[in-house]
């Protein structure tokens, strides 16, 4: 019966999205009839006239400004590029392509000088001779067509007729034609940073050749403004980005990208700066900062301190003035400083002199809220990859921080993190997250870096199994793939902030049941409490860390760790004779895995009793901190923490 009312229902539904389609068709071809002249692609012609004045109206955009001038002076004389394919990726090139033409172009607006729009159009006919832009690895197209949108859009009326038609043709023919060549392409509707990123840098071609070639570009209109939707509800319901901080910039920036293109050109974005949690994201990469600079690097993300460009234009967008701020001190804060930029990358360039609003930081009337970032100390995503963090303070460099990792190893981009942590104290990183491998590395080996079933390659390397990250492992076995852990407990009350994982999924098949507890203890110590149930009597569990720092003695329940003359001591609470132990993860395990230098796995290992019960409490304390005792209300199992689900 429930078959029968389905295929009844079908024409009746099929007839229906066939109108929304047509109407969405019709208002996007409606609003794309009073598209302007060039430049068009993210920049208005009066602020290109202007970008100079604009450029030194502010002290930061100054910087930019002369930062890019000096890489544009270093390209002139570089050769053109070439195409070179490493593995099944040309993305290297087509990120060069962006950076120098956007550098170059921005160069000539700014300067007037004619070497660095020669210079750029020289680049725009290289690259719009090969002989294609690898669409089999699509994000190779998307980009490029990106680059080369950029340098149509923003040299048109400087380029020779010849230089004008091989840019377009090549947008058309080597990204918005294959692009539209079957409805099958997986990454259309690909709910991770494929999704934005393809069809943002498609887009910017589109709205590049739209006079010329209306028919492609309209369809490629069409088709982002439908698709893009399946990665935005990513951000629900809070902001957060479940690929992790490095990747919520890769593809925020591109979603950025499109909506500002929409907007511009077409005069609204169709809901789509609407969707749930679209509006809190901008928060999202200050929440995952820890004091140091460095990020929460769960997943496949890097530890390194980084500016995400993209929340400039969010802070206009939402009226977030306290974003803008929070950005300018993370650029302030990069290594050679406020005085000294690197070379800007295309979002650094458009981040700082087109979508920052300093006007933003005049009119936002009162002082931050005590924290300094008018941000919360304590912080639960919820969504589909669970996090939460904790810190002391928003102000001090020396402040205890500490961020955990829920969630499924089967999701875009993840690892077998799950119940691992982060965490700083007196403005050193004790515990670590070793970040990703090299995907060429991995798959040049021949391993399917990408197959995420419990046999899958991708858990062959080290740094993607649970060997590698700050959680239990239990009778050596990797994590359970497919299980998906929730985050069950989390308070911000701050006697006690804490959180809590039910880790049973991912341990499926090795216990009954497992919950990890976190919370910062009034003393300024972190306690990690796990309580285990349905071990296999003499099971094998081994509690792990891993590390910068030089330890101390082991062979004890309790380890000392030394690090830029700072301390922190590793203390197991309880009956346990436990014996702490250190692995140096120099030299990884296997032939495909990149060294680990300078880090240790600081572990020990107990036994499962006869009841399959086991409690485990480790308590790790700063040298700044007082008492390292927890108090018995701490100590009980972290379930009884709080009382209700978060």
């Amino acid at each position: 019966m429930l078959c029968a009312a389905l295929a009844t229902a079908s024409p009746a539904a099929t007839a229906s999205a066939q109108e929304a389609k047509n109407d969405l068709a019709a208002e996007i071809r409606a609003a794309a009839a009073d598209i302007g002249g060039h430049p068009r692609i993210l920049i208005t012609p009066d602020l290109a006239a202007g970008l100079a004045d604009h450029a030194r109206g502010d002290a930061r955009r100054a910087r930019i400004a002369d930062a890019t001038i000096r890489s544009a002076e270093a390209l002139v004389d570089e050769p053109v590029l070439t195409r070179e394919v490493e593995g099944r990726r040309m993305l290297r090139v087509s990120r060069q392509a962006l950076n120098r033409i956007t550098t170059l172009s921005t160069a000539w607006k700014l300067t007037g000088e004619a070497r660095f729009a020669d210079r750029a159009a020289a680049e725009l006919r290289a690259v719009s001779a090969f002989e294609n832009w690898n669409p089999s690895h699509f994000l190779d197209t998307a980009e490029m067509a990106f680059a080369v949108a950029i340098g149509y859009d923003w040299l048109h009326d400087r380029l020779d007729q010849e230089t004008r038609e091989a840019a377009r043709r090549a947008i058309v023919e080597k990204a918005l034609a294959p692009a539209l060549s079957s409805d099958r392409h997986w990454w259309k509707r690909t709910t991770n940073n494929w999704n934005q990123v393809c069809h943002g840098g498609l887009l910017a071609g589109a709205f590049a050749v739209i006079d010329h070639h209306p028919g492609e570009a309209l369809r490629v209109i069409e088709m982002a403004v439908r698709n893009v939707p399946a990665a935005m509800a990513s951000y629900s319901p809070h902001g957060a980005y479940p690929e992790g901080p490095g990747y919520w910039s890769y593809g925020t920036n591109y979603n950025v990208v499109l909506l500002d293109l929409l907007r511009r050109n077409l005069g609204g974005t169709f809901g789509l700066d609407g969707i749930e949690g679209f509006s809190e994201t901008g928060a999202f990469p200050m929440l995952m900062t820890a004091p140091s600079g460095l990020p929460f690097n769960f997943s496949d993300n890097r530890a390194a301190r980084r500016t995400h460009p993209a929340v400039y234009w969010l802070a206009a967008r939402y009226d977030r003035p306290e974003w803008t701020r929070a950005q300018d001190r993370a650029a302030d804060a990069l290594p050679g400083g406020a005085d000294d930029a690197p070379a800007p990358s295309w979002p650094d360039i458009l981040g700082t002199l087109v979508w920052r609003d300093p006007g933003d930081l005049a009119h936002d009337g009162e002082a931050d809220e005590a924290d300094g970032h008018g941000l919360p100390l304590h912080w639960f995503s919820h969504g589909e990859v669970p996090v939460s963090v904790h810190r002391e303070s928003w102000d001090c460099p020396d402040a205890v921080f500490v961020g955990v990792k829920a969630g499924s190893a089967a999701v875009s981009h993840g690892q077998m993190d799950i119940g691992s942590f982060v965490m700083e104290a007196d403005g050193v990183r004790w515990a670590h997250d070793l970040g990703p491998e090299n995907y060429h590395q991995v798959e040049s080996r021949g391993l399917s870096l990408w197959d995420e079933s419990q046999d899958g390659d991708r858990w062959s390397v080290f740094r993607n199994n649970n060997h590698s990250h700050g959680t239990l492992i239990i009778d050596g076995q990797l994590q359970h793939a497919a299980g998906r852990s929730p985050m069950v407990r989390f308070s911000a009350d701050p006697a006690f902030p804490h959180s809590v994982i039910d880790m049973s999924p991912s341990y499926r098949g090795q216990l009954d049941t497992a919950y990890r507890g976190i919370g910062m203890l009034p003393s300024g110590s972190v306690l990690v409490r796990d309580q285990l149930g349905g071990l296999r009597p003499g099971a094998e569990v081994r509690w792990a860390m891993v590390t910068r720092a030089e330890p101390g003695e082991t062979g004890k329940p309790t380890l000392e760790l030394r690090q830029a003359g700072k301390s922190l001591t590793l203390t197991v609470h309880g009956d346990h004779e436990v014996a702490w132990e250190t692995t140096d993860l120099a030299t990884p395990p296997n032939e495909w895995d990149s060294p680990n230098e300078g880090f240790t796995r600081v572990s020990f290992t107990t036994t499962a009793p006869e009841s399959g019960a086991l409690d485990l409490a480790v308590v790790l304390r700063p040298g700044s901190s007082g008492d390292p005792d927890p108090g018995s209300e701490h100590l009980a199992p972290p379930i009884e923490w709080s009382p209700d689900e978060p």
